[in-house]
């Protein structure tokens, strides 16, 4: 991972225009490498054919911050006024089949009009702030959006349905893309009666979670391992404000992760991947913040409802991936086996014969370190995941030369046609782990094909050579890191058994305070998380205002309990009739230290049943 700009020229230049008279401010944006350039105002654009010449004959204008940058983002609105999100600083993760992978590390919120006021520039530094999570990745010549798969089979295959649509248009633009998981499909759609094919080369589609790329050599071998988390953007949401389906069907916290392999040979590429998904119980349930550790479940008692929502979610998921195996990693015990129960007879009533069900109690099976047990849950579905296969092709170019691949220089030798679905109560800290567990079997088997290992012994926990072994297990750790914190707030927990293969004091210290740390946001500050994300993508309603959160918040509640705690001792004194005398004043000690004690007692039973109700 590199500062892109040490390496790439951007492809973009940005000049404010402002009219003296009026104020107005529009956009204007050129290629680094050309005269031509496109003009931005309040969503409508229009051709410039010489940049210099539009400069001179516009004499009146004033242009300023002239700028390299790398495209639109999108635009967001506030009321009447619109702001332009341009990426503004990148770094390149490295390449796939030859194509660069970005991701934004900065953004430059530009306002269309003169007037701002103090709300809306404390907005866009919210919004600036999501980028420090550092989870927008985009390509310009290499589609994110789908898996390696879709993309060989797109390029071989091409959608009939193309010819159909307008040229230029949003339709034909947007018909290139998965739109589900383009984060700023929402931000772009001020473009869609838009029919110039220049803007078009300008927007960045983006996709919001975590990409992974790293070179290394097995012997004289050269590969190139990636890993690729896709969060689908119907339901983002953080931890305790969105859980489970809506009534259309889309999942909280749904991640597309896939891990390629990319094997280069003297004259061909020899590519294989293999995609998994997770997502929420698939039923209409919350979880809302009260301050409390494990706050109460509420499962819908709909069923129809229920039901209506699942098939919703799972005909387009089946649609996409085909048959499903469900593995289920929750708790059979207490508030988790309430709703994992309710899942089960979900799958039931679905009588969906493409749905294969699996409830394995990972905390229950994995109790004391005992993490080999992970291999019950391989034996239990490894059927269902041998018939799923994985893809594999080989291609006579990179995608750097799309145009030259066609049947006769790509071999499809496999297609993946089904897909687990893994989920815990958070899908993060579990989910991830048997993710990992999982995709080491199928990445052994890949790794035989490509004639780059021997042939894998079966073990679900069979290491790689020493540098694959290494790059596999960081992969998959920062994918839970990154996953974890866009849901949660906070690294993953059990990453010491991604990152080693084996559990640790250590890391149990670690877990204890990161979930500290996530009873902190997910009390304290995720209501404000969500109504920044959902200003982001234009979700809130008009005239509603983002709500506080974090210091502000912790801090009120804070005093209110120790302001209760006051007024609690005051009260007690009252009832043991010294609360007008003060230590060492005559009578204070008459009731004795057993009144003391007794009083103590009181204060602490008192405020330790309103810890406990609150709390836990």
């Amino acid at each position: 991972m590199v500062d892109a700009r040490e390496i790439l020229i951007p492809r973009f230049t940005y000049v404010k225009e402002i009219e003296p008279r009026t104020k107005l401010e529009s956009v204007i944006l050129g290629y680094s490498n050309s005269k031509e350039a496109i003009r931005v105002s309040q969503g409508i654009s229009e051709c410039i054919p010489d940049l210099e010449v539009y400069k001179s004959e516009n004499e009146k204008l004033k242009f300023t911050n002239v700028k390299n940058l790398y495209g639109i983002m999108g635009v967001v609105k506030r009321d009447t006024r619109e702001y332009l999100l341009l990426i503004e600083e990148c770094s390149i993760m490295g390449q796939v089949l030859k194509c660069n992978i970005f991701r934004v590390d900065q953004i430059l919120v530009v306002p269309l009009q003169h007037e701002e006021n103090k709300e809306d520039i404390e907005h866009t530094e919210l919004i600036k702030g999501l980028v420090n999570d550092k989870a927008f990745y985009f390509s310009y010549n290499y589609n994110l959006t789908y898996s390696l798969q879709a993309n060989v089979n797109r390029i071989l295959v091409p959608e009939e349905s193309k010819g159909l649509q307008k040229k230029g248009s949003s339709e034909e633009y947007w018909s290139n893309y998965e739109e589900d998981l383009v984060f700023n499909r929402v931000l772009l759609s001020e473009f869609d009666t838009n029919t110039s094919e220049q803007l078009w080369s300008f927007i960045v589609p983006i996709i919001y979670g975590y990409v992974f790329v790293h070179s290394l050599h097995f012997d004289q071998n050269k590969a190139d391992l990636v890993l690729i988390s896709r969060k689908d953007c119907n339901r983002l949401g953080r931890r305790f404000v969105s859980r489970g389906l809506d009534e259309e069907g889309n999942a909280s916290n749904f991640v597309e992760t896939e891990h390629i392999i990319v094997h280069y040979e003297e004259e061909s590429y020899r590519i294989a991947s293999y995609v998994q998904t997770r997502g929420s119980i698939p039923l209409i349930w919350t979880q809302t913040p009260t301050l409390k550790y494990g706050p109460k479940l509420g499962i819908s008692t709909d069923d129809t409802k229920n039901k209506a929502a699942a098939e919703k979610h799972f005909a387009k998921n089946i649609e996409k991936y085909g048959d499903h195996v469900l593995i289920n990693l929750i708790d059979k015990k207490g508030s988790q086996d309430k709703i994992g129960t309710a899942f089960t007879k979900l799958v039931k009533n679905l009588k969906n014969d493409r749905l294969h069900y699996e409830w394995f109690d990972f905390h229950g099976e994995c109790k004391k370190m005992k993490w080999e047990n992970l291999s019950k849950l391989i034996k239990n579905i490894q059927e269902k995941v041998d018939e799923q296969n994985y893809f594999m092709a080989r291609l006579d170019y990179a995608f750097d030369q799309k145009e030259k691949l066609s049947q006769s220089s790509c071999m499809i030798m496999l297609n993946q046609n089904g897909v687990c679905r893994t989920n815990c109560m958070d899908c993060l800290d579990r989910t991830n782990v048997v993710q990992s567990v999982i995709s080491r079997l199928i990445a052994h088997r890949q790794l035989w094909k490509m004639n780059i290992l021997e042939k894998p012994k079966g073990d679900p926990f069979e290491t790689f050579p020493a540098k694959f072994e290494t790059l596999f297990r960081q992969a998959w750790t920062n994918n839970a890191n990154v996953c974890s914190i866009l849901y949660s707030g906070t690294p993953a927990l059990k990453t010491d058994f991604t990152l080693t293969g084996k559990r640790s004091a250590q890391g149990a210290l670690m877990d204890g305070i990161n979930s500290a740390k996530r009873y902190y946001i997910n009390n304290f500050c995720d209501f404000q998380n969500q109504d920044i994300l959902d200003s982001t993508l234009q979700k809130l309603k008009p005239g509603q205002k983002i709500r506080q959160g974090g210091k502000v918040k912790f801090m009120t509640v804070l005093f209110s309990l120790i302001f209760g705690i006051i007024i609690l001792n005051s009260t007690v004194k009252y009832l043991y009739g010294v609360h007008d005398l003060q230590p060492g004043e005559e009578g204070y000690y008459d009731y004795g230290y057993t009144m003391g004690f007794l009083h103590l007692v009181t204060v602490f039973a008192i405020t330790g049943f309103t810890f406990k109700t609150l709390f836990l």
